[in-house]
């Protein structure tokens, strides 16, 4: 029997010509292209490790060239993790619960995926548990309970917490649902935000926010999907009360950046 093969997500940015060319035929013969710098493959883990090396080989040839591996995650999974923090004061302890979760339909961008649109994550907060370190290590406090207050939604399955968590899931057990000043010290630090602020981000998080095609900022000629640092190097060259900014998030219409000349180069 054969061995199982899996599907694999290609991406690169290289500066030097041969070496994308070497890159781009070397996949070509073992997937198939969906746009200039991304290909997929369906090889199996033999095929995985041949891949591995081959780019590896090509791009080491190159100047400053480096290679990453990333396994993509498939839709739906869950992970558990904490934050932990100290000395905050109620409006920071605020701004932390905002930033986790601005709105119900915010989604968070993360890993190597964001400028091909992927890595949209949901941040649920399904528990707080606040303790008081003054208090836990005075004689009394050493036998009473270990938070001071804690917070657990309605909603939340402390069951399926993992073991690392089996002191706070006992604890959440008994406080489900139980007072509402965790919502108030969020919404507290969300009403204390400039509107135009607090609209602009979170219109950046909704699920549903299509801006149209999404891309790095472009020079003059440029596709899209190569030397993706130009724009940055042109802008830089420019005067400083002429370079470019982002432009402020409208209602209607995605702003875009302005395309630049190329960057002219400099002799060394």
């Amino acid at each position: 029997m054969s061995s199982p093969t899996s599907r694999y997500l290609v991406t690169y940015d290289i500066e030097n010509d041969r070496v994308r060319d070497r890159v781009a035929t070397l996949l070509e013969g073992t997937g198939w292209r969906v746009q200039k710098s991304v290909f997929e493959c369906m090889v199996d883990a033999d095929g995985l490790e041949r891949l591995t090396r081959g780019l590896t080989r090509e791009l080491e040839r190159g100047p400053g060239g480096n290679v990453r591996s990333v396994a993509p995650l498939r839709d739906g999974l869950s992970f558990t993790f904490h934050v932990d923090f100290d000395n905050l004061t109620d409006r920071e302890v605020g701004l932390l619960l905002y930033s986790l979760r601005p709105t119900g339909r915010f989604r968070h961008k993360v890993g190597m995926g964001k400028p091909i649109g992927l890595g949209s994550v949901r941040l649920d907060v399904v528990g707080y548990f606040e303790v008081d370190r003054q208090e836990r290590y005075t004689p009394a406090g050493l036998f009473a309970r270990r938070y001071r207050r804690a917070w657990v939604p309605l909603d939340a399955q402390p069951a399926d917490w993992p073991d690392p968590y089996a002191v706070e899931r006992s604890t959440a057990e008994d406080l489900r649902g139980t007072g509402s000043w965790v919502d108030e010290l969020r919404q507290g630090f969300r009403g204390s935000m400039s509107a135009k602020v607090r609209n602009a981000l979170e219109r950046l998080g909704e699920a549903s926010f299509e801006p149209g095609q999404v891309s790095w900022p472009l020079v003059e000629d440029s596709d899209g999907e190569t030397k993706s640092f130009e724009w940055f190097v042109s802008n830089a060259q420019l005067r400083p009360g002429d370079r470019k900014t982002l432009r402020p998030i409208q209602e209607r219409g995605w702003p875009r950046l302005p395309r630049l000349a190329t960057p002219r180069r400099r002799d060394r």
